[in-house]
C-alpha cells in the first residue's frame, strides 16, 4: 500500500475470506492515515475472489486498468496504465490480483499471498463479522466453533505467542489493551484444551474464557456474553430456545467439568434433572466437548409423540411400509450417524420401542420399518429424563436391562432453587433478551421484585424464570419492574416476599434474612470484582455487569463502595 503524497508503503496481509474495511478511522480493519481517504471509505470482500465496495466516499474509489499498447508501436509489449472512472457507492466490483486500487490519493496493489509471510492481529470489527459468517455457516450445515477470550495484562510479549500458537486458520484480534479474542473454527476440544494450557502457562495474570457455538449460543452476542463471563470466573451457556446455563455456582461447575471429561467416552450419558434446570443444555455441551462436534446433534422428546410415529421417526422406513408411505425416509437414528442423539424423556418410551432400542444400542445397527436387512450407524446416545427411573423399573413401565444400559454415565443437574447465586445472572440476561426483542433499553428491576425472585423457591426451574421475566417485561413498560408485575399466583405461594415477612415465623423470617445477607455480599463482590478487571472504569464494569452506569453507582453507594478517583 503506497501513499502517494508521502510515498509511504505498508504491507498488509488479507484474511481468506471475509470482509476488511479500509478508511482513515481508527476502527478500520486497515487503517489508512491520509487526509484523502474517507473515515469510511470502502471495504474489500475477499473470498474465491476480491471485490471493492466503494462506501459513498468523498474522493470516490478508481481501479487501475493494465491495457497493451497497440501491436507495432515501439515497446509494445509494455503496459501501459489508465486509472478508471469512481465506482458507484454500494457496488461490488471484482478486482483481478496484481491490479491497483486509488482510495483518494493512496494506491492499494492487491499481490498474490507468499508462502510464509508476519500475521497480523485483527481488530474487533472484523472478528464480530468473521464470527457471524461463521456462525451462520454452521446453523446450515452443522458443526462446531469455538472462541476465546484472552486476558493478559502486564504481559507485553503475549501477541507474539498467541500468534505462533495458534494454526494459521486462526482468526486472533485485539479486544482491548491487553485482552485478546481468538476464532478457531476447526478445532477439537482436545486441541483448543492445549493451547489454553500453553496460554495460561505464560503467567498467573493470563486467563482465558471460552465459547463453543452450538453449547454457549447460536449467535455472536450469546458467545461473546459467554467468553466475556469465562474470562471472569463465570460460564454461561444456551441451549436451542434461548434458555441459559449461568454456571456461577460451584455445583454447575463441577458438572461442566464432569461433562468434558465424559465427552471423550463413547459410552451412554444419562441425565437426571427437573423440568427446565438445564438437561438439554448440559447434553449439547456433552456433544460440543467430544470428537463428534463438527457432526449432528439431534434431539427427540419421547412424550412428544405417539408410539407409532415415534418409531417412524426414530427408526424411518421403507417405502410402502405401511399406509401413506409413498417414499423411503430415512429416521432421526440415521440422521446422527457420526454426531449424538438425545433423546429427552426417556421415561416416556413405549415398552415396544425400547426393546428395539436396546438392539441397537447392542450391535450399532438399525432396522427401518418395513426393511429387510439393518443399517449400521455410529451414534453416541444421550438420554434424560425428570423421572425416577428405578421406580419405574419396580412398577414394570420401564426395562430393567435397558435401564442398566444407559445408566453407565450419570449426571444429575441440580435445581435452581439449590444455586439461588445464579439467579441475578439469569434475571439480567432474560431481561436483556427481551428488551432487545420489543427494540428497547433494558429495563431495572425494583428492590421488592429483586428479593422475591431471589427468595421464590422456582418449581419450574429456569424455563420458568425466563416465562416469568418476559411476562413481566411487557407489563412494566418503560420499567422498572415491580412486585405487581410478576405473576400473582406464585407471588401469593412464595415465603420469601417483603410483604409476608411480618408474618412468618421467627425461624423462617431468620433464615430469609440470611439468605438475602449472603445475596447482598455476592452482589458486592460482584461489582467489586468487575470495578477490579476494569481498573475502576465505571462504564466499563456496568457494560460487563449488564446494568446501566446509573444503576452501579446506586449500588455502590448502597454497598459502601467508595467510587475511584479520577486521576
Amino acid at each position: 500500500m503506497l501513499n502517494e503524497r508521502s510515498e509511504r508503503f505498508r504491507r498488509v496481509p488479507l484474511p481468506s475470506k471475509g470482509s476488511v474495511s479500509l478508511g482513515r478511522g481508527e476502527g478500520n480493519d486497515i487503517h489508512i492515515d491520509d487526509s484523502s481517504v474517507s473515515r469510511s471509505h470502502a471495504v474489500l470482500h475477499v473470498g474465491d475472489s476480491v471485490e471493492i465496495e466503494d462506501l459513498d466516499s468523498g474522493n470516490g474509489t478508481r481501479i487501475h486498468i493494465w491495457n497493451r499498447r497497440p501491436s507495432g508501436e515501439p515497446d509494445g509489449t509494455d503496459a501501459a496504465n489508465v486509472v478508471g472512472e469512481p465506482l458507484a457507492p454500494f457496488q461490488r466490483t471484482p478486482v483481478p490480483p496484481g491490479h491497483a486500487i486509488h482510495l483518494g490519493s493512496a494506491c492499494v496493489v492487491l499481490q498474490p499471498a507468499e508462502p510464509a509471510g508476519p500475521r497480523r492481529v485483527w481488530t474487533h470489527r472484523y472478528f464480530e463479522e468473521r464470527v457471524a459468517e461463521e456462525c451462520a455457516r454452521r446453523r446450515e450445515a452443522g458443526g462446531a466453533l469455538c472462541i476465546l477470550r484472552v486476558s493478559a495484562r502486564g504481559e507485553p510479549s503475549i501477541e507474539a505467542k498467541l500468534l505462533e500458537l495458534a494454526d494459521e486458520e486462526a482468526v486472533v484480534a485485539r479486544y482491548a489493551d491487553g485482552e485478546f479474542e481468538l476464532l478457531l473454527s476447526d478445532s477439537t476440544a482436545a486441541q483448543v484444551d492445549a493451547l489454553v494450557q500453553s496460554v495460561t502457562r505464560r503467567g498467573a495474570s493470563v486467563r482465558v474464557g471460552q465459547a463453543w457455538f452450538p453449547t454457549h449460543g447460536r449467535t455472536p452476542d450469546s458467545l461473546f456474553a459467554h467468553a466475556e463471563q469465562d474470562v471472569h470466573g463465570r460460564m454461561f451457556a444456551e441451549d436451542r430456545s434461548g434458555e441459559p446455563a449461568v454456571l456461577a455456582a460451584p455445583a454447575m461447575r463441577e458438572l461442566y467439568a464432569q461433562a468434558r471429561q465424559l465427552a471423550s467416552s463413547p459410552l451412554s450419558v444419562l441425565i437426571l434433572g427437573e423440568t427446565g434446570a438445564g438437561k438439554e443444555v448440559l447434553a449439547e455441551a456433552v456433544h460440543a466437548f467430544s470428537a463428534r462436534a463438527k457432526h449432528p446433534f439431534v434431539c427427540v422428546n419421547c412424550a412428544a409423540l405417539t408410539g407409532t410415529l415415534l418409531e417412524s421417526e426414530l427408526f424411518g422406513h421403507q417405502r410402502g411400509a405401511f399406509t401413506g408411505a409413498d417414499r423411503e425416509k430415512p429416521g432421526l437414528l440415521e440422521a446422527a450417524d457420526g454426531g449424538t442423539l438425545f433423546l429427552d424423556e426417556i421415561a416416556e418410551l413405549p415398552l415396544a420401542l425400547q426393546a428395539k432400542l436396546l438392539r441397537v444400542l447392542e450391535d450399532g445397527r438399525v432396522r427401518r420399518v418395513g426393511a429387510v436387512e439393518a443399517r449400521p450407524i455410529d451414534v453416541r446416545f444421550v438420554f434424560a429424563t425428570n423421572l425416577d427411573l428405578e421406580a419405574c423399573v419396580a412398577s414394570g413401565e420401564f426395562r430393567r436391562d435397558l435401564y442398566y444400559r444407559i445408566s453407565g454415565l450419570r449426571m444429575v443437574v441440580p435445581p435452581l432453587r439449590e444455586r439461588p447465586e445464579e439467579i441475578p445472572l439469569l434475571v439480567r440476561h432474560f431481561v436483556a433478551v427481551a428488551c432487545r426483542r420489543e427494540g428497547r433499553a433494558p429495563v431495572e428491576l425494583s428492590a421488592k421484585a429483586e428479593s422475591w425472585l431471589l427468595g421464590y423457591a422456582w418449581p419450574g426451574n429456569v424455563r420458568e424464570l425466563r416465562n416469568a421475566i418476559e411476562r413481566a417485561v411487557l407489563l412494566c413498560g418503560r420499567g422498572p419492574i415491580e412486585l405487581e408485575h410478576l405473576p400473582g399466583d406464585k407471588r401469593e405461594a412464595s415465603p420469601a416476599t417483603l410483604d409476608s415477612r411480618a408474618s412468618v415465623p421467627a425461624a423462617e423470617s431468620e433464615d430469609v434474612q440470611v439468605l438475602e445477607a449472603r445475596m447482598q455480599e455476592a452482589k458486592r463482590r460482584e461489582v467489586l470484582d468487575a470495578l477490579r478487571q476494569c481498573g475502576g472504569n465505571q462504564t466499563r464494569a456496568a457494560r460487563i455487569l449488564g446494568i446501566s452506569r446509573g444503576t452501579l453507582i446506586a449500588r455502590m453507594e448502597a454497598y459502601g463502595l467508595p467510587r475511584p478517583k479520577k486521576r
